[in-house]
């Protein structure tokens, strides 16, 4: 399906209001629980267990047991969303988005698509979060819409290139963006394991990139992807068309498909939790680290 970038340029914003998203999943769950054939309960059972204790391969492969002893297609469908909710319970993002995923466009659904968007855009680091946007300007949920797609909310995910952290940046590129806001301190890729730095330098370096790239969300998010000077290349090879365009022109296919991803994930978080927050960047303060620090408030909750 094409992506529809027009719709980033909107100034309308629909808040999706919830009461207790945890307790909802709670009872959800229950209510799910108690419709399940006696095997398919049983291998849930077993993966409550190993969630709880932080096992999660082994709760994912007797997740694979539950789907299997489904009596048909309906379980087999209730079984998703309970180890949906299961992970996402137990703080596991990833399995909870791919359990999600399977259920997504199934005829036989008992779930409505608000149901599974809670799941499948989860929110968490929202303090983290907050702070660290209160410090640099940038909208809250385009944080969580990189992090979903950089880490799944896994603050000790590192890459094959090095990047680490909820918003797997580099080591080096932290470093400098710490120098250059004066911090004094030692940026490792230890260091960046902890939410609030990764986010606050991360954040920094986000709003360097709206600044240099004149607020244009799709040559920011190439550059996050791909780095900069290849970004300058592209967009230069392609003009005069506009950034909707050569998106579609990236010669990365990792690169393009990175774009449309995290832009879909900022349509729907914006859909589903954004209140009075204008899109894509907040007004940025002249001296950030002057700014109050307050996290806004939880998008969704109690």
């Amino acid at each position: 399906m094409p992506v529809r970038y027009g719709i980033f340029r909107s100034h309308e914003t629909r808040f999706d209001p919830i009461s207790g998203m945890e307790r909802h999943f709670h009872d959800a769950y229950r209510r799910t629980y108690r419709i399940l054939s006696a095997p398919s309960r049983f291998h849930i059972d077993r993966v409550r267990e190993l969630a709880h204790l932080g096992w999660r391969e082994a709760g994912e492969r007797e997740g694979a047991f539950a789907e299997k002893r489904a009596r048909d297609a309906q379980e087999r469908l209730r079984v998703h969303y309970l180890l949906s909710l299961l992970w996402r319970m137990n703080g596991e993002f990833l399995p909870s988005i791919q359990r999600a995923n399977r259920i997504v466009g199934a005829r036989l659904s008992d779930f409505s698509d608000g149901e599974l968007s809670f799941l499948l855009y989860p929110v968490a680091f929202w303090p983290e979060i907050g702070k660290a946007t209160a410090g640099c300007g940038v909208d809250p949920f385009l944080l969580l819409s990189i992090i979903r797609q950089e880490s799944a909310f896994d603050p000790q995910a590192v890459s094959r290139a090095g990047a680490v952290g909820l918003m797997q940046i580099m080591p080096r590129t932290a470093r400098q963006i710490a120098r250059k806001r004066g911090r004094s301190i030692r940026v490792t890729q230890s260091s960046l394991f902890s939410p609030s730095l990764n986010l606050e330098l991360s954040c920094a370096y986000l709003r360097d990139l709206l600044e240099r790239h004149d607020n244009d969300l799709i040559r920011v998010l190439a550059a996050y992807n791909a780095g900069e000077r290849r970004v300058r290349r592209w967009w230069a090879e392609n003009a005069p068309l506009v950034s909707d365009e050569i998106a579609e022109r990236i010669e990365y296919p990792e690169t393009r498909a990175y774009v449309k991803t995290v832009l879909r994930n900022y349509f729907h978080y914006r859909r589903l939790f954004a209140q009075e927050y204008p899109p894509l960047i907040a007004s940025l303060p002249s001296r950030p680290e002057e700014k109050a620090t307050k996290p806004p408030p939880y998008p969704s909750p109690e």
